[in-house]
């Protein structure tokens, strides 16, 4: 995801529960930290969306220790709001 007015872009780890009580892993934020090396993004902002409704703590703390927002099944709704806040 690029804002093409500011230069600024995104990458978004999108993580489906077939069970939104189950909770989303840390290997979310593996996954979207990991992304970044695929990319050919300056400073990408990060982000894990999930349909979930909580994250293991392992999740929460790498996610926490490396600035990747977490947005639960509460926040869905926002979430397009929330990355396109913080790409202007």
């Amino acid at each position: 995801m690029r804002n093409e007015r500011t230069g600024r872009s995104a990458i978004v780890q999108c993580k489906h529960r077939s069970s939104g009580s189950k909770s989303v892993s840390q290997d979310a934020v593996d996954e979207v930290l990991k992304a970044v090396s695929h990319y050919d993004l300056a400073s990408p902002e990060l982000f894990v969306v999930t349909n979930a409704g909580s994250a293991t703590s392992g999740c929460r703390n790498v996610a926490q220790k490396s600035s990747v927002p977490l947005l639960l099944r509460e926040e869905l709704l926002s979430s397009s709001q929330l990355i396109h806040a913080r790409l202007n």
